[in-house]
């Protein structure tokens, strides 16, 4: 059956839906998280281990490239396996990202590090598709657009503000610790906001 319309109402009610802004700052966070991988690895790379730029580069490719995989696999794993169940997805995501974050910092040769970045993006992209997903189950089917438009602006929010974070950091500190620690510290506010979010919502 055909839902109401949206009005000025329930826009509101979505506004004040305090599961909807949990999913979007979890949205944020995450894809902070990720363009602090993506954004500032091959910088890294080239200063600790002297590869040329293009080199890191393509190193760093295989981030984002996993999620060709991993995306699909996360809606699968709570479509399938979790019975329908996001958060555990979210969890495993931010923490798994935090502790692949350090196994990154710590790898002592570009093999090593290449592998940790691969399942760094694989774990990480696991909660991207749900992310939109999500966001929809705690409205009613006209809140729709709101919600995933509002998760949207969420992710290039923290895609803009992320590398320009990390970069202040790493010219305040002058080491790259920082962007690790602030990668650490996102993968840790994720699981906090996933801790606070219901598996559910109430449409309103």
């Amino acid at each position: 059956t055909a839902s109401a319309p949206m009005t000025l109402i329930r826009f509101k009610r979505v506004l004040g839906n305090r599961n909807v802004w949990m999913v979007v700052a979890v949205t944020f966070l995450g894809y902070s998280l990720y363009m602090v991988f993506n954004s500032w690895m091959p910088t890294y790379i080239t200063r600790r281990f002297g590869v040329s730029l293009a080199e890191s580069g393509a190193f760093v490719a295989l981030f984002p490239a996993v999620g060709v995989l991993a995306r699909p696999a996360g809606g699968w794993l709570s479509d399938t396996v979790l019975g329908g169940r996001r958060r555990p997805v979210f969890a495993v995501s931010f923490l798994g990202a935090a502790v692949l974050a350090v196994a990154v910092w710590y790898s002592a040769t570009i093999a090593t590090l290449v592998v940790m970045l691969v399942l760094a993006g694989g774990v990480l992209q696991l909660q991207i598709g749900l992310m939109y997903q999500s966001a929809q189950e705690f409205v009613d089917p006209s809140a729709t657009g709101t919600v995933v438009s509002l998760a949207s602006v969420a992710g290039w929010l923290g895609s803009f503000v992320a590398p320009v974070a990390a970069g202040e950091l790493v010219a305040a500190t002058g080491t790259y610790a920082a962007v690790f620690g602030l990668a650490v510290g996102l993968g840790v506010l994720g699981a906090l906001a996933v801790w606070r979010m219901a598996e559910s919502g109430t449409p309103v």
